[in-house]
């Protein structure tokens, strides 16, 4: 974890999962699943749940929990949640895992989406990049406290995001194993072009280098995050011991 402000982070080499962040998101009730919408709508955000390593969450812990007390407001609770989830595999194994989100619009204004470079720092945002489950990269976010009638804590506001390793959309098959064709070792499928069209290449638009600022153009409006239908799973009791010592 880098730690470049009391209120701004890096999480490098982090395992990305369920990233919403190329257009805005929302829960649907109806649904029982999150999905695109129009950025002005009720609960629309930009998100995703990074995978940290046990050293960096616990750095990120005594980051939130020393923000929380130094801008804690008198009716606010003392206690500080903290801001991550610990998971549990069917093996047994913990991971820990992080939400970062950033909402679509404030007060009506829209926000600009969490901007997205590649590994040599070229932006590469755009509603069509494929940042996928399973990636690698860096995250910049910004820790704002909180307290609302039913939650309080830090929530991690989505700055950026440095895709070091893009793993490739998999595409499953619906079909099972047949007698019958198989295509040559090696044979990758592509589109087949009118005789009539002619393939364009694509430009890439070189970026700024990411300069990271203190918060500068941030508010402090809290972010509640919306719970969904799932459960997640609670950490075992030896795990939670463990991480009750990193208050002290």
């Amino acid at each position: 974890m880098q730690v470049i402000s009391e209120n701004f982070a890096v999480a490098r080499s982090v395992k990305v999962k369920y990233p919403k962040i190329n257009r805005p998101y929302k829960f649907d009730d109806k649904e029982q699943r999150t999905l695109p919408c129009e950025a002005k709508e009720q609960g629309a955000e930009y998100l995703m749940d990074i995978e940290l390593t046990k050293d960096q969450a616990k750095t990120l812990n005594k980051l939130a929990k020393a923000l929380y007390e130094d801008r804690r407001k008198p009716k606010w609770p003392e206690d500080c949640p903290k801001p991550f989830k610990i998971l549990e595999d069917e093996e047994g194994n913990e991971t820990y895992v992080a939400k970062v989100k950033k909402k679509a619009a404030y007060d009506g204004e829209l926000t600009d989406p969490p901007s997205v470079f590649d590994a040599k720092n070229v932006d590469v945002t755009s509603p069509d990049f494929p940042l996928s489950t399973g990636s690698t990269a860096n995250v910049a976010f910004t820790l704002v406290p909180y307290s609302m009638a039913s939650n309080h804590g830090v929530t991690l506001r989505l700055h950026s995001v440095q895709v070091t390793k893009l793993l490739a959309i998999a595409v499953k098959s619906p079909f099972s194993v047949e007698e019958g064709y198989s295509a040559p070792e090696g044979f990758v499928g592509e589109t087949t072009l009118k005789e009539d069209e002619e393939d364009e290449p694509v430009k890439k638009k070189p970026a700024p280098v990411l300069t990271v600022v203190e918060d500068a153009d941030e508010d402090d409006e809290p972010i509640v995050a919306k719970k969904k239908g799932g459960k997640a799973s609670k950490p075992s009791g030896d795990m939670a011991s463990v991480i009750d010592e990193w208050d002290d």
